[in-house]
């Protein structure tokens, strides 16, 4: 699980977090951007703002998309966007388990019974796997 620095206004915890933006369609010149968005969906407020800002593009503005939203890290060290990739509960030789896949960088995982952690497959069990590598 990351560090987050958290800050708590009132009822809503405001979390700093780093994006890599980039033009719509130009995925090779990107860039971080560093902000303080609310602690419910990360994912969605960055969307929100950038499609603000695609919005009231002037003339000569590129529109811009987002490449990766994380939380702030120490060391940097990215953890990986565990996507479902199963649309039913898979019951094999007695155990029930969910396949996963890291939207970032593509490692697969499952997770069994109700446990909230997922361990990754056989072929990624090396300690070189631990942390994402961010997209391919």
């Amino acid at each position: 699980m990351p560090v987050m620095w958290i800050e708590n206004q009132g009822e809503i915890e405001m979390i700093l977090t780093k994006a890599v933006i980039g033009y719509a369609g130009i995925i090779e010149h990107s860039w971080i951007e560093e902000l303080k968005v609310p602690g419910v969906d990360i994912k969605k407020e960055w969307n929100d703002i950038t499609n603000n800002f695609n919005l009231s593009l002037r003339k000569n503005e590129k529109a811009r998309t987002i490449i990766m939203v994380r939380t702030k890290y120490t060391n940097m060290k990215y953890t990986h966007d565990w996507e479902k990739s199963n649309l039913v509960t898979i019951s094999k030789n007695g155990q029930m388990y969910d396949t996963y896949k890291c939207c970032q960088c593509g490692i697969t995982g499952k997770r069994f019974g109700l446990n909230s952690g997922i361990q990754r497959d056989k072929k990624y069990k090396s300690t070189k796997y631990e942390n994402c590598k961010g997209p391919k």
